[in-house]
């Protein structure tokens, strides 16, 4: 049921992220700042795509927990290193844990029931904070440029 929720959470944030201008999702910074930064991370649908193909392939729902907690590298690198370090642990007392820690619901969700994903988006950090980085004005195009990558990789056999 915590997944559903997570899920539903993703989408209505990415419909937020649609319907919301730049400088309103921007906190704590001037309408120039949140303008400059938009320029800086916009990318070009290959620029995406190549950004994208990596998970390409994996399940929507888990794409979109991807792509939202790439957002929050920081925490991606503390549970991933949270998760090795309560290896030994017994699963549903190792998921109480991760989720006293209080990340990021999907965060929590990748540590719990993926975390050999975690563990490839802690391994690369730069694909994470870039991916994680992308505004809301690229937002959009990040899972259908998966899904065009998708397509490209089926068709290629």
């Amino acid at each position: 049921m915590r997944t559903r929720s997570t899920v539903l959470l993703a989408f209505l944030w990415i419909a937020a992220v649609l319907v919301a201008p730049v400088g309103a999702t921007a906190q704590n910074t001037t309408t120039e700042q949140a303008a400059e930064t938009a320029d800086e991370a916009q990318f070009a649908a290959e620029e995406l795509q190549k950004l994208t193909a990596p998970v390409a392939l994996y399940p929507g729902t888990l794409l979109i927990q991807m792509l939202v907690a790439a957002t929050y590298p920081l925490e991606v690198s503390k549970a991933d290193q949270f998760v090795q370090d309560n290896a030994g642990q017994q699963p549903d007392a190792r998921k109480t844990l991760i989720e006293e820690q209080g990340w990021d619901g999907n965060v929590t969700v990748l540590a719990t029931a993926f975390p050999e994903t975690l563990k490839k988006m802690a391994a690369h950090t730069e694909w994470t904070e870039t991916i994680g980085a992308t505004t809301p004005a690229n937002a959009w195009c990040r899972r259908p440029a998966a899904q065009i990558v998708r397509h490209m990789q089926n068709d290629a056999g």
